[in-house]
């Protein structure tokens, strides 16, 4: 199992996450603030839709936010917590961090990829697998599968 420092890493020169947000058809507003106050500048966020023709999404539509720091945080979960809940204040019915290279359209929040998802938010709750060994254990695969079934993915 990769780690999460190296997931982040991975080019040897920025901190890297992907954050997905999942919004019904109609959002107008889907441009989120990535700074974090007294914390890391943001070297760069790269938002776009990610194009469903497949149908999987069932008329939402979901976005990726690739977001470079210079590194990672060192209070990571209250920085993700904070994004997460930005996205959520732009109506997002779900957010979550992945792993870049991470996505697949047939296998959103798939329980076998449960390892490379970091944070989910959903209006009533955040969660964060943030340590190694909780991303790969069973409650939070089964906790990445109730999250699937919630969300009615194709």
């Amino acid at each position: 199992m990769i780690t999460l420092r190296d997931a982040l890493l991975w080019d040897l020169v920025y901190a890297n996450f992907c954050m997905y947000s999942l919004f019904y058809h109609d959002v107008e507003d889907n441009i989120i603030d990535f700074s974090f106050p007294g914390g890391i500048p943001v070297r760069e966020v790269r938002p776009f839709e990610l194009i469903d023709d497949a149908g999987l999404l069932g008329g939402r539509r979901l976005f990726v936010y690739d977001i470079r720091l210079s590194h990672i945080p060192d209070r990571l979960e209250e920085c993700l917590s904070l994004w997460l809940s930005r996205s959520l204040d732009k109506q997002a019915i779900c957010a979550w961090f992945q792993f870049e290279g991470g996505f697949n359209f047939e296998r959103l929040l798939h329980p076998d990829d449960a390892d490379s998802v970091y944070a989910v938010a959903l209006s009533s709750m955040k969660k964060f697998a943030i340590d190694d060994a909780k991303r790969s254990s069973a409650p939070w695969r089964s906790f990445i599968e109730s999250t699937r079934r919630a969300l009615d993915f194709k």
